[in-house]
């Protein structure tokens, strides 16, 4: 017996001493450990939407700087906007024309040539598309506002919501959205890209490959 427990710590004692050769011949050869601190951005200030009382959120800035769109908190979402003061200070003007419900509107977002998009829910029947575009004008309203056809999972239950357009107008990024539970958060949401097919918006069929390491 005594022959038989020398041997069994012996080679608890080698299992032991194995990761810790292997990590010190490992830690030798491994490459300098990078800064972990992301500063591209750095020393944030806040920005100030004078006149406007409330929670502003989905904050989108228009390309050439010069308007400040978001939408406010709560379950009859609109979306406002606001002219450029400083880098810091934007003046409120108010409710985007063109785009408001008695639902949710939000998450607003344009590309370099004024093509507006955003999230209303205040359509919300088959196929169940979500995201609209139109035309701003420069002067507070959005025209020609209609839905973004061929993007929804047309199931009930599931929404495209948190647009966003590149500048050139050309890729399109959004999320599909479970909210079969019932609740106000998704139970799942995954990351979609579309592009413009010269017809309109159609999903991107390498979408799923791309985002694999994300979804």
């Amino acid at each position: 017996m005594k022959s038989k427990t020398k041997k069994f710590l012996l080679l608890i004692l080698l299992i032991c001493l194995i990761p810790a050769c292997g990590g010190s011949e490992g830690d030798s050869m491994a490459a300098p450990a990078s800064n972990s601190t992301y500063d591209a951005f750095s020393n944030p200030e806040k920005v100030n939407i004078t006149g406007y009382i409330g929670d502003a959120m989905e904050p989108f800035i228009s390309r050439d700087g010069n308007f400040l769109f978001f939408n406010d908190r709560g379950t009859g979402r609109d979306i406002y906007y606001a002219t450029f003061g400083t880098e810091t200070n934007f003046l409120y003007v108010g409710p985007v024309a063109g785009v408001n419900t008695p639902a949710v509107d939000g998450v607003p977002t344009m590309d370099s040539s004024n093509t507006f998009f955003y999230v209303s829910t205040g359509n919300y029947i088959p196929p169940y598309n979500t995201i609209y575009t139109g035309t701003w004008n420069g002067a507070g309203t959005v025209a020609g506002s209609a839905e973004v056809p061929g993007l929804s999972m047309a199931a009930l239950g599931f929404i495209n919501f948190d647009v966003d357009v590149s500048p050139d107008g050309s890729t399109m990024y959004f999320n599909d959205g479970d909210f079969t539970g019932g609740g106000s958060v998704p139970g799942a949401a995954d990351i979609v890209i579309a592009v413009d097919s010269g017809g309109g918006f159609i999903r991107d069929p390498n979408s799923a490959v791309i985002m694999a390491n994300v979804n």
